[in-house]
């Protein structure tokens, strides 16, 4: 009975620290973000640095809101989840880039080694 009960315990523990990552969006990059030139850069070069915006809304005629979201969550049974987020918002008129403003997380260099 002693081995049943340690076996259902190891079990036990094997199957719920094995919960799968919650991934939504791509992470925005210090290199994407180097690329983003407030004033010079185009709708066409924003799409093709960043690919197609999560939500695109008109805020008035000629003037467009770019949201890119980024969500990532790592469950853990036994300590703290492991939660990043990103929120990338673009403001394009007349087809260029006006402002942007990221929150959330830092931007992720995915060439530096920890």
């Amino acid at each position: 009975m002693k081995y049943v009960a340690i076996v259902l315990i190891l079990v036990a523990g094997f199957t719920f620290s094995c919960a799968s990552v919650v991934t939504k969006g791509r992470p925005v990059t210090k290199t994407q973000m180097d690329q983003l030139a407030v004033g010079e850069t185009k709708v066409e070069k924003l799409t093709q640095i960043l690919g197609e915006p999560d939500k695109k809304e008109t805020v008035k005629p000629g003037e467009e809101k770019y949201t890119y979201t980024y969500y990532r969550l790592n469950p853990h049974i036994f300590r703290k989840d492991e939660v990043q987020e990103q929120r990338l918002e673009v403001t394009v008129v007349n087809g260029v880039v006006t402002k942007y403003n990221l929150q959330g997380d830092e931007v992720i260099d995915l060439g530096k080694k920890e």
